[in-house]
């Protein structure tokens, strides 16, 4: 299966934001812990959820016209621009905002990168396919992790939140230059979504 173009790139689109998402974590406590508000940041945690659950919620209403390549370099580009605003937070009220609205990138952009895997991949190969991208979303959770780890103990919060925009934009990156790989990917079968 990863003799498919397709899967490579969403794999590695998936790893580095999947390091976006455990960078967030991290970035977030720092933040509160700097304020003095440490218990205030499951709030902001579940700003970035919420904002993901209601996207899927809307998401996966209706049929979008678009072709899937598209709708995930729109929703990797929403979550770039949108976690680049999270070092210019003043408060954590104003971060639960900006995360749950960046968080609405979230749901739509998985399920683009799973359902490009979907359409590639042989039927007998859709399960393999999928491993590979959630063990890469995975694996980069526990490396963003720890790479924000050390970046907030150097730099505080400012400098762990321009981590978790780095490996955003870095996932943006990645899928630019998989895009001839994700155009001309050969579907075995269509989604409506296709």
């Amino acid at each position: 299966v990863l003799g498919h173009g397709a899967v490579v790139s969403i794999a590695v689109i998936f790893l580095t934001s999947g390091a976006m998402f455990g960078a967030n974590d991290v970035a977030v406590v720092a933040f509160a812990t700097e304020l003095d508000q440490k218990p205030a940041a499951g709030a902001a945690l579940a700003a970035w959820a919420a904002g993901s659950f209601l996207a899927a919620l809307a998401y996966g209403s209706r049929s979008w016209g678009w072709p899937l390549w598209k709708q995930l370099l729109a929703g990797l580009v929403a979550l770039a621009v949108g976690t680049s605003t999270f070092s210019l937070a003043p408060s954590l009220v104003v971060l639960s905002v900006l995360a749950l609205m960046t968080g609405l990138a979230i749901a739509p952009t998985l399920t683009n990168g799973n359902n490009i895997v979907q359409v590639t991949v042989a039927p007998s190969q859709l399960t393999e396919g999928l491993a590979w991208v959630s063990t890469a979303l995975n694996v980069g959770v526990s490396v963003g992790s720890l790479l924000v780890g050390q970046a907030t103990d150097t730099g505080g919060s400012r400098a762990g939140y321009l981590t978790v925009a780095s490996f955003a934009w870095a996932a943006v990156v990645a899928g630019i230059v998989s895009l001839p790989a994700l155009r001309r990917a050969r579907t075995t079968r269509s989604l409506s979504a296709h």
